[in-house]
Protein backbone atom coordinates (compact mmCIF):
# COMPACT_ATOMS: atom_id res chain seq x y z
CA UNK A 1 0.00 0.00 0.00
CA UNK A 2 3.01 2.83 0.60
CA UNK A 3 4.47 2.09 -2.72
CA UNK A 4 1.25 2.43 -4.00
CA UNK A 5 0.30 5.83 -2.68
CA UNK A 6 4.05 6.96 -2.95
CA UNK A 7 4.37 7.21 0.91
CA UNK A 8 6.85 6.24 3.61
CA UNK A 9 5.84 4.25 6.53
CA UNK A 10 7.60 3.39 9.65
CA UNK A 11 11.62 4.73 9.46
CA UNK A 12 13.58 6.48 12.85
CA UNK A 13 11.14 6.39 15.30
CA UNK A 14 11.78 6.32 19.79
CA UNK A 15 10.54 3.90 21.52
CA UNK A 16 10.80 4.28 25.72
CA UNK A 17 13.42 7.18 24.69
CA UNK A 18 15.34 5.19 22.62
CA UNK A 19 15.81 5.84 19.29
CA UNK A 20 15.51 2.75 16.41
CA UNK A 21 17.04 3.34 13.23
CA UNK A 22 14.96 1.24 11.26
CA UNK A 23 14.42 2.01 7.58
CA UNK A 24 11.08 3.37 5.79
CA UNK A 25 8.73 1.21 4.06
CA UNK A 26 8.01 2.27 0.41
CA UNK A 27 11.98 4.12 -0.27
CA UNK A 28 11.33 7.08 -1.65
CA UNK A 29 8.24 7.91 -1.31
CA UNK A 30 7.46 11.28 1.53
CA UNK A 31 6.87 10.61 5.26
CA UNK A 32 4.19 13.46 5.20
CA UNK A 33 0.67 11.77 4.62
CA UNK A 34 -2.42 14.54 4.40
CA UNK A 35 -6.20 13.53 3.39
CA UNK A 36 -6.20 12.74 0.42
CA UNK A 37 -3.54 9.25 1.08
CA UNK A 38 -6.31 7.98 3.08
CA UNK A 39 -9.20 8.65 0.09
CA UNK A 40 -7.00 7.14 -2.17
CA UNK A 41 -5.95 4.20 0.34
CA UNK A 42 -10.11 3.69 1.00
CA UNK A 43 -10.37 3.64 -2.86
CA UNK A 44 -7.97 1.10 -3.36
CA UNK A 45 -9.07 -1.15 -0.75
CA UNK A 46 -12.40 -0.71 -2.36
CA UNK A 47 -11.48 -1.96 -5.34
CA UNK A 48 -9.27 -5.13 -4.15
CA UNK A 49 -12.50 -6.05 -2.15
CA UNK A 50 -14.39 -5.51 -5.13
CA UNK A 51 -12.23 -7.65 -7.72
CA UNK A 52 -11.87 -10.50 -4.44
CA UNK A 53 -16.06 -10.81 -4.10
CA UNK A 54 -16.43 -10.83 -8.24
CA UNK A 55 -13.66 -13.80 -8.51
CA UNK A 56 -15.29 -15.96 -5.32
CA UNK A 57 -18.93 -14.69 -7.49
CA UNK A 58 -17.34 -16.37 -10.60
CA UNK A 59 -16.29 -19.70 -9.07
CA UNK A 60 -18.64 -20.58 -7.22
CA UNK A 61 -20.35 -20.30 -10.63
CA UNK A 62 -18.23 -22.28 -12.21
CA UNK A 63 -18.37 -24.88 -9.53
CA UNK A 64 -22.45 -24.91 -9.56
CA UNK A 65 -22.51 -25.08 -12.87
CA UNK A 66 -19.71 -28.14 -13.18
Amino acid sequence: MAGALGIALAGPRSYGGKMIDARYMGEGGTPYLNVWHIHVAVKLMQIADAMLIGLFGFLALVIWLV
